[in-house]
């Protein structure tokens, strides 16, 4: 799934790091898909922002695997690795 060429991983990772600094400013995030914020929220450990969006961590790994087409297994091992990264 996470390739050179692929542009999710390093839009995730934008965002993460994005939302980390708006975090620490006490400013709101960018009016992303519900998707990207599904992403930016499981990478940043943000349970209250799912539980915003009625999703537990299991539901938005499921609607994200749904969304790009990849295994839950998949894209739970991407969220780990961009968490790393941020």
């Amino acid at each position: 799934m996470q390739n050179e060429h692929d542009p999710l991983p390093a839009d995730w990772l934008a965002k993460a790091r994005t939302a980390r600094e708006l975090d620490a400013a006490g400013k709101p995030w960018p009016a992303w898909s519900t998707g990207e914020t599904l992403a930016v929220a499981l990478i940043l450990r943000r349970a209250d922002l799912l539980a915003d969006l009625d999703y537990t961590p299991v539901k938005a790994l499921m609607k994200l695997s749904d969304d790009i087409g990849a295994d839950p297994a998949q894209v739970r091992t991407l969220v780990i690795d961009l968490r790393e990264q941020v």
